[in-house]
């Protein structure tokens, strides 16, 4: 089971609501608050786009307070999905700002929005929060991944944390591998435009949590034979970034695909060395599947390796409707 910790603090999330290339909906929610007399309130602005990639020209949106939200039950600092409550007190404060010609954030343009805001409830400050966010539109159609109205299919290498050079990986247009990435990791890839596909560790609920403010993390891969029960609690403590945080699921390539946990957004199947699917995965599960195989040398050699892999499985499919959304 996911550990669920006793104690929380406040937590502010930016979450994407309805948005197109022209407007988008932003809301900022303060969970994880005190128990006060009066409902708690989000004052601040959004301030950007910015990147050190690209001039732009930079506009504020001022956070309108929308009163308390939905309550909810904190896990691992973070929320777990909504719970009943007939109480103002103690429920998370939201609010909302309208972005006009919004910039999101890819690899290529990693924007990124200044949050300065403030938390206040019985005349008091609560919390603050000045921190840079990023805005991304990220989810699937069909078999495949989509980042910013185009087909995504990442080439990705597996790799240690002192490996990631940006430079590196935006030459060899790769994404970067990482078991359990801390978050320092996370932010400076967040600026510099290097998308991470991480691997969870014990606790995927926590780490995903975690992950979730950091428009680097694209995907967070659970590992094989999690509990279903764990699937659903992680699925639901996420749901308000669907759309901008896929979720995938490890399967051994060896064997036959196993069954697909409901919401579970993409498989990853996993081969060693050198190795060939199971003849079952020419029928892949109806969600986008990328292929992952062991190899080693430099970054350079391993993204290498995902051109070889993609031939490969392209001589062993054959001519088939469907094709693989990444290879790793």
């Amino acid at each position: 089971m996911m550990a669920q910790p006793a104690e929380t603090e406040p937590r502010i999330d930016v979450i994407l609501g309805r948005c197109d290339d022209m407007r988008a909906e932003v809301y900022v929610r303060a969970s994880g608050l005190p128990a006060t007399a009066e409902p708690a309130v989000i004052s601040g602005t959004l301030t950007g786009p910015e990147s050190r990639l690209a001039i732009t020209l930079t506009t504020a949106a001022r956070l309108a307070d929308l009163g308390p939200g939905p309550a909810v039950r904190l896990v691992g600092g973070g929320s777990s999905g909504a719970q009943p409550s007939g109480d103002a007190s103690g429920r998370p404060a939201l609010a909302r700002c309208i972005l006009t010609e919004p910039g999101y954030w890819t690899p290529e343009l990693p924007h990124r929005y200044r949050l300065t805001a403030e938390v206040r409830a019985d005349g008091r400050l609560i919390t603050p929060c000045d921190r840079l966010v990023g805005l991304r539109r990220l989810g699937v159609r069909g078999r495949s991944l989509w980042l910013e109205g185009r087909r995504w299919v990442p080439r990705g290498v597996a790799c240690v944390a002192g490996e990631v050079e940006p430079a590196v990986f935006r030459e060899v247009l790769a994404a970067a591998v990482l078991d359990e990435p801390a978050a320092a990791i996370c932010a400076a890839a967040d600026e510099a435009g290097v998308a991470i596909i991480a691997r969870c560790g014990g606790d995927p609920l926590a780490d995903c949590l975690r992950w979730a403010p950091h428009p680097s993390l694209m995907l967070a891969v659970v590992p094989r034979g999690i509990a279903a029960a764990d699937v659903a609690a992680l699925l639901a403590a996420i749901k308000p970034y669907r759309g901008t945080l896929l979720v995938g699921l490890e399967m051994a390539g060896s064997a036959p695909p196993a069954e697909l946990p409901e919401g579970i957004d993409c498989v990853v199947m996993s081969l060693a060395a050198g190795a060939l699917p199971h003849e079952a995965w020419r029928k892949p599960p109806a969600v986008p599947v990328l292929a992952s195989r062991s190899a080693v040398g430099s970054v350079q050699d391993r993204r290498a390796a995902c051109d070889r892999l993609q031939a490969d499985l392209a001589a062993w499919r054959g001519p088939a409707p469907w094709d693989w959304a990444g290879y790793l």
